[in-house]
């Protein structure tokens, strides 16, 4: 009889919102930014503005970014759930999770900025590559420090109530 335990409940949530994110992430980078839904759109506009009227270069003028910073931020949720879907618990498995997620979220960074590559009005750019690959590792570290502020506070909840277990 096949028993489905919380643990097995829990990895295979992440690994259906890992596939659901990868999807989102396929999805935006299918189309060009001007067939985008109106939501994203404006995201986009107020996220440009706002880093627009707020960064000045040394020329006095503001620049005008490219959406590499969008890469950055879309691939730190995916960084994280990256590290979730392959954390195994142990210590030993900790650098095996890091790795991992890291290698297979740029790998994904890249087969997606190859994929726009073929959308008319979107381009592979090596720096949209960079910003997906370091996204992806500023969400494991992310990750890494949610597992240890949760596994610290199960540590002291246990060893304060293991004498009535």
């Amino acid at each position: 009889m096949y028993v489905v335990t919380w643990k097995k409940a829990l990895t295979a949530g992440i690994w259906i919102s890992i596939f659901i994110y990868a999807t989102l992430i396929f999805q935006l980078s299918s189309a060009p930014m001007q067939a985008q839904p109106q939501p994203i759109q404006t995201t986009y506009q107020v996220i440009n503005d706002t880093v627009t009227n707020t960064v000045i270069v040394p020329t006095g003028q503001p620049q005008r970014y490219t959406p590499d910073y969008l890469h950055f931020f879309l691939y730190i949720g995916f960084g994280v759930l990256l590290y979730f879907g392959f954390y195994i618990p142990g210590r030993l498995y900790r650098q095996f999770a890091l790795n991992l997620a890291w290698f297979a979220g740029t790998l994904y960074g890249l087969t997606d900025e190859y994929h726009q590559s073929f959308v008319p009005g979107r381009t592979a750019d090596w720096k949209d590559a960079v910003a997906d690959a370091s996204g992806v590792l500023l969400g494991i570290l992310i990750g890494m420090l949610i597992l240890f502020i949760v596994l610290k506070i199960r540590a002291k909840f246990m060893s304060k109530w293991e004498k009535y277990l």
